[in-house]
């Protein structure tokens, strides 16, 4: 009989040493031979170690976010979901740390995650949110701290539009549209330009500008020397792939491009705006052949919108379609109601343009749009109930939280002036690029540069020295559609023209504007665990299990957070302290012996001896451990002849038998050798 014991530190304070051995893999030596005689079997007698305090952010700990209203609990399960009244969807996130941490760390890398999710949204100011580890008097973890502010102050109206050097456009290539060598949408500075038929999309980004502001935008445009033009607002379009430069012809741009075929397009039918019909916007406004100033927005394709000239039913939620915003509605027959509050040109007819021009300005605020003629409201959401919900501009959902100056040429040489344009800078979105947003995500790989979450390369086709590649979110191509096919954007209908039974479109929006500085009534929520109302049961594999790491279980999803200074967003501690348990087990594993085990988590066999309990002899399970072995597992050495032994191997490990992370200091392990 024999004990064998091991240490990972020769040193006389071994308290807090690491020396070349580390504390889960280290190997011992002997100047003269261990003799194990044949026929022995081995067993832990006692294990000595120093376990910090760490959360466990392992590869499967997934968490979620939400920026909106906060959602109500469904009652009697009849109607519309609470999620379906929204105009919010989830935002997934991916684990990047995947093994387990100490609570300063877990707060410094996880910093970047929150900072990906909320920059999404323009209005969140995303470079200063904080996750702060907090501490007692005493020094001990108690939980985090986390900081979501809102940017809280108006663009400014005088705003100038991005400069030429460091703004990119986006030519947009479409099934029908003059899409040609050498053709590219420009921007000067002042001017975009383009050949006729032609779409683009300003994407100014970084410093230079980036999406709209959403607290006091403003897009004004110039196109009083034009007889035809398409000028607007929409999300933005991003390349699939990256690429070393732009594309030349139809072919390489329809596969480098996300087009608006595939984001807003039903199957089959012109349902969009510009020349060929094939444009799409979230808002535009265009004067066509019939000179007359109209507005549209994209709505769902209804079963109930049929081109009269080529017919074509088209199902529900086969994509969006350009509907018009009937802004100059005098007399609503269905509803004998009119849209004087909602604009200044309820007359029964839309405007016409020719002597008449002038400037058409789209500003933001919260979830409205209001488009301006000159200095008088074209439309805007003032009044809201069944009678105008044809005659207004849609809410801003998720899908559009990012938008971008889109235009579409009817003409050669024939440029649209920006004479203004309030958007958000890389001061306050972190990775300030068109990819960076909620719909991209959903339906496409992105490239997104990763040096302090700013991106460092100007156009799209050209792929950062720092971008990495990131694949769509799994199974999400789907939640765009879904989120915007909703029943408040869909036209009301009233069944036998009926407005009291209305047939579809019978949700009525209430529209949240900026108050007291920050969007009413919408708050960032953490789900962190198993959610419905927030999540549904079509999305359920990205259900989320952080409740523990970040301090809210068991609830599944954040309480109504505190208020800041000044009110600019959220402020909220975790609820309870952060489990410090490791979810994962460790083993003692000695490959030097000639004893098998068999490791099922693995399929293979193993050399492991020993399970380490969770908690030492005196209860403890963080800091300097003592565990006494006192009912030994003997394990079979199967050695038929004498072992000869001057040097061992000793490992800790998890049960996957990768090394454990959490061990500091010296630790020790006594082995048992006996005769069997």
């Amino acid at each position: 009989m024999s004990l064998i014991i091991t240490s990972s530190s020769q040193g006389l304070d071994e308290t807090n040493q690491i020396g070349i051995a580390k504390p889960e893999q280290y190997k011992n030596h002997m100047k003269n031979s261990l003799i194990i005689e044949a026929g022995s079997e081995i067993a832990v007698e006692s294990v000595k170690i120093n376990r910090i305090p760490m959360l466990d952010a392992g590869a499967a700990i997934v968490a979620n976010y939400w920026f909106g209203e906060r959602l109500a609990k469904n009652v009697g399960g009849y109607g519309p979901s609470p999620l379906d009244k929204s105009l919010s969807y989830i935002i997934p996130t991916q684990n990047r740390i995947g093994r387990s941490v100490t609570p300063v760390d877990f707060a410094d890398q996880y910093l970047n995650t929150l900072k990906e999710a909320y920059s999404l949204h323009p209005e969140i100011d995303s470079v200063n949110i904080e996750m702060n580890t907090k501490f007692s008097a005493g020094g001990v973890f108690e939980g985090y701290e986390y900081i979501i502010p809102q940017i809280g102050i108006a663009g400014s109206a005088s705003s100038t539009s991005p400069p030429a050097a460091t703004s990119y456009v986006a030519t947009i290539p479409t099934a029908t549209n003059a899409f040609r060598e050498g053709a590219y949408v420009t921007w000067d500075g002042s001017e975009l330009d383009g050949a006729e038929g032609q779409f683009g999309q300003l994407q100014p980004r970084g410093e230079a500008g980036g999406p709209i502001a959403l607290n006091g935008g403003l897009l004004q445009y110039d196109p009083s020397d034009l007889d035809q033009f398409t000028v607007g607002l929409s999300r933005p379009y991003c390349p699939k792939v990256a690429q070393t430069s732009p594309v030349t012809d139809e072919s390489g741009g329809a596969e480098s491009c996300q087009t608006p075929d595939e984001v807003f397009k039903p199957d089959g039918g012109a349902f969009g705006c510009g020349p060929y019909e094939r444009d799409y916007y979230d808002y535009c406004a265009e004067v066509s052949t019939d000179g007359k100033l109209r507005l549209y927005h994209a709505l769902p394709a209804q079963g109930k919108y049929v081109d009269t000239d080529a017919p074509f039913a088209l199902g529900e939620g086969d994509g969006l379609r350009m509907t018009e915003i009937i802004y100059y509605e005098k007399t609503n027959t269905s509803f004998t109601a009119g849209n004087g509050e909602n604009s200044s040109f309820a007359t029964d007819s839309p405007i016409t343009w020719s002597g008449n021009e002038g400037t058409i300005s789209f500003e933001t605020d919260g979830e409205k749009v209001k488009v301006l003629y000159n200095a008088s409201v074209l439309c805007q959401a003032s009044l809201v109930n069944a009678s105008t919900k044809g005659q207004i501009p849609k809410p801003i959902a998720q899908t559009a939280w990012k938008m971008y100056p889109t235009v579409s040429f009817w003409e050669d040489d024939e440029p649209i002036t920006i004479d203004k344009y309030t958007s958000r800078t890389s001061a306050t979105i972190w990775n300030n690029q068109p990819e960076n947003s909620w719909i991209t995500k959903t339906l496409m790989s992105t490239f997104l540069d990763e040096v302090n979450g700013i991106s460092t390369s100007k156009p799209v086709f050209v792929e950062g020295p720092n971008s990495n590649e990131r694949p769509p979110w799994n199974n999400a191509d789907f939640w765009g559609k879904k989120v915007d096919s909703r029943d408040m954007f869909v036209p009301y209908a009233a069944e036998n023209a009926t407005p009291a039974v209305p047939e579809e479109g019978g949700q009525i929006h209430t529209y949240q504007p900026v108050t007291a500085k920050v969007i009413n009534d919408y708050e960032n929520i953490f789900i962190v665990g198993d959610s419905q109302r927030y999540m549904g049961k079509a999305i359920q594999q990205w259900q989320p299990n952080s409740g523990n790491i970040l301090g809210f279980y068991p609830m599944g999803f954040t309480p109504i957070a505190g208020s800041m200074t000044d009110n600019l967003g959220a402020s909220f501690a975790s609820a309870q302290r952060p489990s410090l348990m490791s979810q994962h087990t460790s083993f003692i594993r000695v490959p030097t012996f000639t004893h098998q085990t068999y490791n099922f988590g693995t399929g293979n066999p193993s050399k492991i001896l020993f399970q380490v309990p969770r908690f030492d002899n005196a209860g403890t399970e963080t800091g300097a451990l003592y565990y006494q072995n006192n009912d030994k597992t003997y394990v079979d050495l199967n050695n038929a002849q004498q072992l000869n032994i001057t040097e061992l191997d000793i490992h800790i490990v998890r049960k996957n038998e990768t090394f454990v992370e959490d061990l500091t200091g010296s630790t020790e392990i006594i082995f048992h050798v006996r005769k069997k």
